[in-house]
């Protein structure tokens, strides 16, 4: 059963894990996310998710990824009693980046979250709130992993999805195998399609105006 997502609610549906012991993968979490967004239902809906870290420690060694829940969106448990747990860094932001409570609960039953940060093994028990201390701890991981404020981290990306979101306001056309947005009469953005040999787009690839 594949992670779902309910738009209009902004919860991102996890599914029956009992057959893995009731563990997923802030990774997994993430490109499920990315994979929805790029699709057409998801067209004119906010972006549930983003990531930062990865950055280069030297000698083949990076930084853990940071995956942000923003715009809202929340994590929702397949109902049942049971703990959940999931490995890598997942936090929730709102749009001054102050921390947010990440998970809503089951529609049935009662998850007992953990939240288990891979590059440090600490593992973390929550249930839908965000303390005080949470919000530190969140703020000194991400200056940890990234070597930046939380702020200086945060700016940035969220100027990256104002950018997505201008797309939905955009006129669109299709000439051939490019997609053109105009603001007014000016090319903002072009995209080129790739398509398979059944003429299926497969990969749409930015190309600088």
């Amino acid at each position: 059963m594949p992670i779902e997502f309910d738009p209009v609610n902004k919860w991102i549906l996890l599914p029956d894990l009992s057959d893995r012991n009731y563990t997923i993968t802030a990774q997994e979490i993430y490109n499920a996310a990315m994979d929805w967004a790029e699709s057409p239902e998801a067209m004119g809906y906010d972006l549930p998710m983003s990531a930062t870290g990865y950055a280069n420690l030297g000698g083949g060694a990076y930084t853990d990824k940071i995956f942000i829940l923003i715009n809202g969106w929340k994590l929702k448990p397949y109902p049942g009693n049971y703990t959940l747990t999931v490995i890598g860094t997942i936090i929730a932001l709102d749009e001054q980046g102050n921390p947010v409570p990440r998970t809503v609960p089951p529609d049935s039953g009662q998850v007992q979250w953990v939240f288990q940060v891979s590059s440090q093994g600490i593992i973390a028990v929550t249930g839908s709130g965000v303390t005080q201390q949470d919000k530190i701890d969140i703020a000194n991981l991400v200056e940890q992993q990234t070597g930046q404020p939380i702020k200086q981290v945060i700016n940035p990306m969220y100027e990256e999805i104002e950018i997505i979101k201008k797309h939905d306001t955009l006129r669109r056309r299709v000439e051939g195998n490019y997609i053109l947005y105009f603001e007014g009469d000016r090319l903002v953005f072009k995209y080129r399609m790739i398509r398979d040999e059944e003429g299926n787009v497969i990969e749409v690839i930015p190309e600088v105006v």
